[in-house]
């Protein structure tokens, strides 16, 4: 039973890890691609494909190979360790358009 209850606690580990930087990012590119510049569109269009291509692949592995309760260094492989970078790097892309890029808030009269 003790087994079970961590291997069902990797798994939503391993889901907020690798799915919630991309799938935030993604919700940041397409939220401010109403309101972006011309030169910028095509920049936020790029990193939409990018996040769901990342979310895709990321939700993938989840669902073919999950983690492996064996051991510390037997539970995650290469695939695990390429989808943390991604998923790292969607977070930092994520943090930087809420810094850098501000939604531009429309005032109706």
């Amino acid at each position: 039973m003790t087994a079970a209850i961590a291997l069902v606690l990797l798994i939503a580990i391993s889901i907020l890890a690798l799915c919630m930087p991309p799938a935030v990012a993604l919700i940041m590119s397409a939220r401010r691609l109403a309101t972006a510049s011309d030169d910028r569109r095509l920049m936020l269009r790029v990193a939409m494909f990018g996040c769901g291509a990342i979310l895709a692949f990321n939700t993938a592995l989840i669902l073919f190979q999950p983690p492996q309760l064996h051991g510390l260094d037997d539970g995650l492989s290469r695939l695990h360790a390429v989808g943390l970078v991604l998923s790292w790097l969607c977070l930092w892309a994520a943090l930087a358009m809420a810094f850098l890029m501000r939604v531009r808030r429309r005032t109706y009269p």
